[in-house]
């Protein structure tokens, strides 16, 4: 409301402001956007200016001072007092700042300007999830994708911000790298394949933004864009060539006699004698060791029950009980390593081979032709060319492996191994 006739001004608007900081914001001081008073005198006056606008992305919110889009007063309290005006700040932590230190208080007045509104939005400041291709790899590498907590600025991630370390301390020239934004959080970082062996390590950022301007907080302290703290690192390592097995045996020492291995890794692979494997010998191309000191944790059995552990070498000796006769038994590596390279390499092979006592003949079935080749060997030396119609493993191929065939007759192994 206007009394009489006046030439005064109502007050002007507050403006806008907008600030972006990926670092720590201190107010100690007033950051304003207040709407100015309105003018007036005696029984004249004029409405006052409306608050504006402040908009705030910070990494974090400190300090003693204020931020304030208040309305301004009218002249002579004889108008209207302006409406507050707009706050609004993504932060990623303001505990240090008091909010009731933010105003958007609407000016006095003949009618009290409206409140404005404030919002507050507590971000996590950005950092990068993972990368792939990690760990051991058995082929060259020429690319890595690397995964956000939240959405990027594509512009503002390029070769500048990546530093690819290669074995023996080397690094992959920026001009080589090509940084492209693959879809939503996912960035991939492309350069020429790399076949050198060992380890590679991938530093990405700090200094890229998310969607509110701010920077990555790799180390979560609250204070993004430290240059080494705050950047992502990451690694991989090339193997091309892998530790494989070359050889697996299932060892038995028949009675007083010799002892035979059967092989469990080509041919025919089941073991046929009585109780099942109980030594296993795995040969490895390349010496090994356990990861952290070698213990039954390093292998997993299958149908069977792994009781001891020993390397020798590129040889490792597995004792086993207990096995499931007419199964698959299946060893894996989860703990064995090579010692050949700088950096260890993780077994990839999976051991399988069956169990089934009295299938002399190897056909993964008890059957007719088992007891034949039984007895065609009866009463001859168990040698290295016959042991298997020893099926009683007691150094004697006799009536009582034939009885061991005979009991078992029908039974087979249901599938096979992949």
């Amino acid at each position: 409301r206007v009394t009489g006739s006046s030439s005064y001004a109502g007050g002007a608007g507050g403006g806008a402001v907008r600030l972006a900081i990926s670092g720590t914001l201190t107010v100690n001081g007033a950051l304003v956007a207040n709407g100015a008073d309105g003018e007036g005198s005696g029984s004249y006056g004029v409405g006052g200016g409306s608050g504006g606008s402040i908009w705030l992305t910070v990494g974090t919110l400190a300090g003693a001072g204020v931020i304030t889009a208040n309305g301004g007063d009218c002249g002579n309290l004889s108008a209207g007092g302006g409406a507050g005006g707009r706050i609004a700040i993504y932060h990623g932590g303001m505990e240090s700042f008091d909010p009731a230190r933010i105003t958007v208080t609407g000016g006095a007045g003949y009618q009290h300007g409206e409140d404005g509104t404030i919002y507050l939005s507590s971000i996590n400041l950005p950092k990068a999830l993972s990368h792939e291709p990690a760990g051991w790899l058995t082929a060259p590498v020429s690319h890595v994708d690397v995964t956000f907590d939240s959405f990027m600025k594509p512009w503002t991630f390029g070769p500048e911000d990546v530093l690819i370390t290669t074995p023996g301390g080397g690094t992959i020239s920026q001009a080589e790298i090509t940084v492209s934004h693959v879809q939503g959080r996912v960035f991939r970082i492309a350069f020429p394949e790399q076949l050198a062996q060992d380890l590679y390590t991938v530093r990405v950022g700090p200094h890229i933004v998310n969607l509110y301007d701010q920077e990555m907080d790799q180390s979560g302290n609250g204070t993004p864009g430290e240059e080494w703290g705050d950047a992502y690192v990451g690694t991989f390592s090339v193997d091309t060539t892998p530790l494989l097995i070359e050889q697996a045996q299932s060892r038995k020492t028949h009675g007083t006699g010799g002892t035979y291995d059967l092989d469990v890794l080509m041919g025919t692979r089941v073991e046929c004698r009585a109780n099942g494997p109980t030594l296993l010998v795995v040969v490895f191309n390349q010496e090994i060791e356990g990861v952290d000191g070698l213990d039954l944790g390093d292998v997993s059995v299958t149908n069977a029950t792994a009781t001891s552990v020993a390397i020798t070498g590129t040889s490792l000796e597995i004792g086993l009980s207990g096995a499931v006769d007419g199964s698959l038994v299946t060893v894996s590596f989860p703990g064995i390593v090579d010692v050949t390279e700088q950096y260890p390499v993780l077994v990839q092979d999976t051991l399988c081979f069956g169990a089934l006592k009295g299938d002399a003949n190897g056909d993964k079935s008890v059957n007719i032709f088992d007891l034949v080749t039984v007895r065609n060997a009866l009463n001859q030396p168990v040698t290295a060319a016959n042991f298997r119609g020893d099926v009683t493993a007691d150094n004697a191929i006799n009536i009582f492996d034939l009885v061991t065939v005979r009991n078992n007759l029908n039974k087979g192994i249901a599938g096979w191994c992949p």
